[in-house]
């Protein structure tokens, strides 16, 4: 099995035999690394017994967060009759 740092947080395996390959592919998923179906150059290929495949670290998204102003007193409303 053999692992190659790509460019953009890529890595790409390859491996002769399917359970070498697997073992790869299971542990840079561990690592952070998922396998993106949409993209020709990164779909997994076999010729033979030969496997290969690249993945792309996942992306963690960071969600913005608003902070609300208050306006006017703290405290309860007055009744009003």
């Amino acid at each position: 099995m053999e692992y190659m740092e790509l460019n953009d947080n890529k890595v790409k395996i390859s491996a002769m035999g399917i359970a070498d390959f697997l073992v790869g592919v299971t542990e840079k998923v561990k690592e952070g690394y998922e396998l993106n179906y949409l993209n020709n150059d990164m779909y997994p290929v076999a010729y033979g017994g030969y496997f290969e495949v690249v993945l792309q670290r996942v992306q963690a998204e960071v969600e913005e967060v608003q902070e609300e102003k208050i306006e006017g007193k703290r405290g309860r409303k007055v009744k009003v009759e």
